[in-house]
């Protein structure tokens, strides 16, 4: 029992810390149904600045040489549209960042506990910083995952990630979530097979590998990934749903893969985001890698649970790349 207890102190309410995160950002307490809104104080500071500008300052009206300087009277009235320009934009980013928190709220329910491990507070800072002016509903949703899963596990999404996720257009993250179906990994190296001909077959085009290489989520040029395969022992690789297989059938062999790697954003982001994958591309593309390696045995399963302890349990008896599979 002392254990389960010592395991079980190190998680907590996933609503109760998104608040206290969100808390440590933006100054208040955020109850995530609205009760309270910062808008307001924000808006009566604004609103108090506006007001101190036009009754203290004072500027005489001349026109010489064409310029004009702005009298009295006219500067209290450009002060005070100022004013309402500057309340009208805090109040718009004040609305973006409680759709985020909202979207992040949507996310943890789903969950029972988290890790008690606090956000770092300089990174909750610079996220709400990053996501004050997303007004797309979309991407105000991708970011509600991603502040859920930096509650979930701190250290998830790191400061340089954040960065180029704020450049991101929701054509291109509508783009990632595309070439997310057909990645897979070994440990944390997560990639995509550098094989367009099959690529341009289920709809993903060199254009579009080009677009998510210039936002910084995919390297472009090719790289080379060995799997080693040895005797009495194998080597997995690794899908969402499935696990695919490679086991030693003659002698030891190095199994060479050339792929478009993700990069450590676009990992972070791939592990955020978590989508199905195209299961009909991957086992193309594992039976192409069977066919040019006849003396590696390489079977395809589907995943049915993933334990607490990170063990994976799979259909043993069903090989996918099987004929009898295929043709099934």
């Amino acid at each position: 029992m002392g254990k389960i207890a010592d395991a079980l102190s190190r998680f907590t309410d996933p609503i109760s810390k998104l608040i206290t995160t969100t808390s440590d950002a933006i100054g208040e307490v955020y109850k995530p149904l609205g009760v309270r809104r910062m808008a307001k104080a924000k808006a009566f500071e604004l609103q108090t600045v506006a007001e101190a500008m036009s009754n203290n300052l004072n500027l005489p009206a001349q026109y010489s040489d064409g310029k004009i300087t702005i009298d009295a009277q006219s500067f209290e009235e450009l002060s005070k549209r100022a004013g309402s320009r500057l309340i009208f934009q805090e109040l718009r980013k004040q609305q973006n960042i409680e759709a985020v928190v909202e979207a992040a709220k949507d996310e943890l329910e789903k969950e029972q506990s988290v890790s008690d491990e606090p956000v770092d507070t300089d990174w909750t800072i610079r996220f709400f910083n990053s996501v004050e002016d997303i007004g797309n509903k979309e991407l105000q949703k991708l970011w509600g995952k991603i502040l859920a899963g930096e509650v979930k596990q701190p250290g998830s999404f790191s400061l340089r990630s954040l960065v180029t996720l704020s450049n991101i257009t929701q054509h291109e993250a509508s783009l990632f979530d595309k070439i997310a179906k057909f990645c897979v990994y070994i440990g944390d190296v997560y990639f995509v097979g550098a094989d367009k001909g099959l690529l341009e077959k289920y709809g993903f085009t060199q254009a579009e590998l080009i677009q998510l290489s210039e936002c910084g989520l995919i390297m472009l040029t090719p790289l080379s990934i060995e799997v080693y395969v040895k005797e009495m022992r194998h080597t997995a690789i690794y899908c969402e749903g499935l696990i695919v297989i490679f086991e030693r059938t003659d002698k030891d062999i190095t199994v060479g893969l050339s792929i478009y790697k993700l990069t450590g954003s676009g990992a972070e982001l791939y592990r955020t985001i978590k989508k199905t994958s195209n299961e009909q591309y991957l086992l193309d593309y594992f039976a192409k890698m069977k066919s040019a390696y006849p003396t590696v045995r390489i079977t395809a399963h589907r995943i049915t649970s993933i334990a607490y302890n990170g063990d994976i349990n799979f259909e043993r008896d069903m090989d996918l790349l099987s004929p009898k599979s295929a043709g099934s």
